[in-house]
């Protein structure tokens, strides 16, 4: 297959793996799976942990363990957050994730049972059984890994946050949407992966008025109906010609296949800012349709708040509807915390063309980043680094990024807070 004279080459045969690994496996469902009113062996709830009463009982006993033994949230593990009977359950959702549907939803706890700092630390404690190691979200750090952190009312300017807060604060209603990146707006998002993450976690605290569902369509079925129909389409994608920049704000770029079958595992990563706007027509045509049929095969995930969701970055695509919320206090709107997970037991081995990205998120090795002991009666910036914290709220006062596109919503984060540094109220610190 040539384009304008460039030779566009699939990086390996498809057909013969395609055709037995997407047969039977259950990553590569349809949304009827799922659907009672289709199929009466199907579902609809299967995707979905209820916690129960004494699951609840048991959450909120770990973290009154966890705050007993006076650690930091980032400090959390299962020793000391110890869920001894729902942890079967969580084995088995995370094996589910990685070689089952590729999803999960946990259900039954309230947030506004709990206060912010709480919120956060059960966040961190039940996400612990899920990926115990915890990846950086953009250059200035923000991130849940191995580092000393405090809990704060919402992000100070010169420090590292380390959790993202996805909603449409009013308390940024100065700087115009457009000047946001998208999952800080209340506008859709197009369908994608986010930035060579293992796991996307999701903690809901509010849902809004009406709106804001998250959709997710299997890769892999969108795969098993290329090879069917578009093998053409295969061809480009698995093709080692696109070009795929380290960050938004880099020249740096990579080039190789955006769909890879690697170590039995089918990986297809999509981020549309990174990729760019420079696309052959082959190419640009080949996103069409698996945006087109991600769309055919999507299921609709209705959010509760205290919901966390669990969603295989590699093998499934996820957007976003548009939504609304009211003009209430903040506890009232949608609000949602993301973090970026690896399970350093059933993580996948991550192919080479995608190894830069991914290393920027959990390391090197894959490991996550070192532990510092520090002496939690010093200051940290005494001991020659830079204070992470772990803010409990979306800040007060929104912190531009260098770039920011209505798609803008999975990307590594380049800020630009040490150029031009958003004024913030002493009361914030």
């Amino acid at each position: 297959m040539r384009e304008n004279g460039n030779d566009i080459q699939p990086k390996e045969d498809p057909w013969d793996f395609l055709a037995s690994k997407l047969r039977n496996h259950p990553m590569a469902w349809e949304p009827r799976d799922f659907d009672t009113s289709l199929d009466s062996t199907a579902s609809a709830a299967s995707y979905v942990i209820d916690l129960d009463d004494r699951g609840v009982v048991e959450v909120e006993q770990a973290l009154s363990f966890f705050k007993g033994c006076g650690l930091y949230g980032d400090e959390v593990s299962r020793e000391s957050f110890p869920l001894p009977t729902l942890e079967a359950k969580l084995d088995a959702a995370c094996r589910d994730i990685h070689d089952g549907r590729g999803f999960v939803v946990l259900r039954g706890l309230d947030p506004q049972r709990y206060s912010k700092e709480d919120n956060i630390n059960i966040y961190l404690g039940v996400a612990a059984y899920i990926g115990d190691i915890r990846g950086i979200q953009n250059k200035k750090g923000d991130m849940l890994g191995k580092f000393f952190i405090r809990f704060i009312p919402s992000p100070v300017p010169g420090h590292l946050d380390l959790l993202e807060h996805i909603t449409d604060s009013p308390d940024w209603s100065s700087v115009k949407p457009e000047m946001r990146i998208g999952i800080h707006t209340n506008q859709s998002l197009a369908w994608h992966t986010d930035t060579s993450t293992d796991i996307l976690a999701l903690y809901v605290l509010g849902v809004g008025t009406a709106g804001g569902d998250t959709l997710i369509a299997s890769s892999w079925t969108i795969c098993r109906e290329l090879a069917t129909f578009s093998p053409e389409v295969l061809e480009v994608l698995m093709s080692d010609c696109w070009r795929v920049q380290l960050s938004k704000t880099s020249n740096k770029h990579v080039l190789g296949p955006i769909l890879q079958a690697h170590n039995g595992k089918i990986f297809l990563n999509i981020d549309v800012d990174l990729i760019g706007d420079a696309l052959e027509p082959l190419q640009r045509q080949a996103l069409d349709t698996v945006f087109a049929l991600a769309s055919k095969h999507s299921l609709r995930l209705s959010k509760k708040p205290g919901d966390m969701i669990f969603i295989n970055n590699h093998s499934l695509l996820h957007a976003r509807d548009k939504y609304i919320d009211p003009d209430v206090v903040q506890g009232h709107r949608r609000h949602l915390v993301r973090m970026w997970l690896r399970n350093s037991r059933l993580g996948w081995d991550i192919p080479a063309s995608i190894r830069p990205h991914w290393e920027n998120v959990f390391g090197p090795r894959g490991d996550g980043y070192p532990t510092f002991i520090l002496d939690r009666t010093r200051r940290s910036r005494a001991c020659g680094l830079i204070e992470r914290q772990c803010s409990v709220t979306p800040a007060r006062h929104y912190l531009a990024p260098l770039y920011a596109t209505p798609s803008s919503s999975a990307a590594f984060m380049d800020y630009c807070g040490e150029a031009k540094e958003t004024q913030h109220d002493p009361e914030d610190r």
